[in-house]
């Protein structure tokens, strides 16, 4: 994006609108969830959002059905739309397409691994609890993090919370994060999920959560 020129996370915050994604893939194909990267958080005039600049890789996992035969060509297409943001917002829409010849594995571009390596981690092993109280989640991370200075929580559910700061603290069990309900939440949500970054520790970087509220 040019500088000065911004667009946004699966829950943009108070204002904004999230980037989609429709593909249109052969027979058997599938494509999953958009695997959103680590925000910013920005206030621009007295609104709080979560946005990416410059440059941003929104990656997917595009499954091929089991019986797929060497030597074959397919064409990927997806047609993009997001919202870009300066002073004023400007819609935008792309179609895009992708030609492909099936084969054995090859060489990855080095540039698409870098980005690839980045995104946050999905792993389970950071297993949490979450509950609902003075409308604010407050969710109990069991990973151990030396220091927290830095430490970040992006919310990925718009209907339920905003771009507010999170209070990440540690405590005997772990890390515990208290996030903000929205003042247009609608009620209870059911999960918790977003990016947590972590800033140091054996669990160092960023990993997406999605924990089960089990009280309000």
């Amino acid at each position: 994006m040019a500088p000065q020129w911004h667009s946004y996370y699966i829950n943009p915050g108070e204002s904004g609108q999230a980037t989609s994604i429709k593909w249109k893939l052969p027979p058997g194909f599938k494509a999953g969830p958009i695997l959103w990267p680590v925000p910013i958080r920005k206030v621009i005039g007295d609104v709080a959002g979560f946005i990416y600049e410059d440059n941003v890789y929104l990656i997917t996992t595009i499954t091929p059905p089991k019986n797929l035969r060497s030597g074959m060509s397919v064409r990927l297409g997806a047609t993009a739309s997001w919202l870009l943001c300066r002073e004023a917002c400007v819609p935008q829409k792309s179609s895009l397409e992708l030609k492909l010849r099936t084969g054995p594995k090859g060489n990855p571009n080095p540039d698409f691994a870098k980005v690839v390596s980045a995104q946050p981690s999905r792993s389970p092993t950071l297993i949490g609890q979450a509950k609902i109280v003075d409308k604010h989640a407050e969710v109990k991370v069991a990973v151990v993090a030396p220091d927290l200075v830095g430490a970040q929580f992006f919310p990925a559910d718009p209907t339920y919370f905003g771009a507010d700061v999170s209070e990440i603290k540690s405590v005997s069990s772990g890390i515990s994060l208290r996030v903000p309900l929205s003042k247009y939440s609608p009620g209870i949500p059911r999960r918790i999920t977003g990016i947590l970054v972590i800033p140091s520790g054996a669990a160092k970087g960023a990993h997406w959560i999605d924990i089960q509220v089990t009280e309000h």
